[in-house]
């Protein structure tokens, strides 16, 4: 006669063996990764394609380059412009100079000579018709605007000049200038 048990069960059956579950994880994980592992293949075989059809064109576009008329008379004119763009870049401008002293002169002034040394001196030779313009013509270097480009102004000379017509005052001037005015400025930066 078979026994029957009455005690209550106290472990409960999963309707999953976690056996089961962890075959199934290793196999989407293995799976998975042979899928990687194939992409990866396709992708290096894709790349060795590319690589290969540049080479090639490389090599067409090499015979095709050796073979160009006067091909050395181009590169020395393509080195000659790359020097002449890198001296235009260092070269400094003393042109600068002039229109920043237009800016500050009186409209009454003329100019007869200029000189501009290494040492950042100006010497700079004028006409005024009068000494009250010349006063005026010396103040407007006091200016901080005026002052942060032309500096340590002084008057080394004048006297009374006759002239058909006129008198006028004849003056001698020296004063440092800012390097900044001379520097090069690239055009192409400026609009940008």
């Amino acid at each position: 006669m078979p026994q029957i048990n009455l005690l209550k069960q106290t472990a409960t059956k999963s309707p999953l063996p976690t056996g089961k579950i962890s075959a199934w994880v290793m196999l989407l994980v293995l799976v998975g990764s042979l899928g990687y592992y194939g992409f990866l293949f396709i992708q290096l075989k894709t790349a060795n394609a590319d690589i290969t059809s540049l080479q090639s064109q490389i090599s067409t576009d090499q015979q095709a380059a050796a073979t160009i008329p006067n091909k050395n008379e181009l590169f020395t004119r393509q080195l000659q412009l790359k020097s002449l763009d890198g001296l235009i870049s260092k070269h400094v401008y003393w042109s600068q100079v002039l229109p920043s002293l237009a800016q500050v002169t009186l409209k009454t002034a003329s100019y007869s000579n200029l000189t501009v040394n290494d040492d950042n001196t100006i010497t700079l030779t004028g006409h005024v018709p009068t000494i009250q313009d010349m006063d005026l013509y010396l103040r407007v270097f006091d200016l901080p605007e005026v002052y942060k480009y032309f500096s340590q102004v002084r008057l080394t000379s004048f006297n009374k000049v006759q002239d058909k017509d006129s008198t006028s005052i004849e003056f001698q001037a020296t004063m440092q200038f800012n390097p900044q005015i001379i520097q090069y400025v690239d055009p192409k930066a400026a609009t940008k």
